[in-house]
């Protein structure tokens, strides 16, 4: 698939959400490799593969919570 025609498929249901063309094309085409828009682009894009793990994570136990261990207060 070229460039076109992503940008025809984006297109199409910009104009049918929108009911009308996309009116700042020129303006697209003169900033989308600007370095503000990049790294816009950059700082939004999903981060594939990365799982953030913690050393500790691996050694956790599960905790029990029987309600037996908390002593009865009543409440006044």
């Amino acid at each position: 698939m070229t460039k076109e025609d992503k940008l025809n498929k984006a297109r199409q249901p910009y104009q049918t959400l929108q009911g009308s063309t996309f009116l700042y094309e020129h303006c697209w085409n003169l900033l989308k490799h600007s370095p503000k828009w990049l790294r816009t682009i950059q700082e939004h894009r999903p981060k594939r593969g990365r799982l953030e793990t913690t050393s500790s994570s691996s050694n956790l136990e599960p905790i029990d919570l029987e309600d037996e261990d908390i002593p009865h207060v009543p409440i006044v």
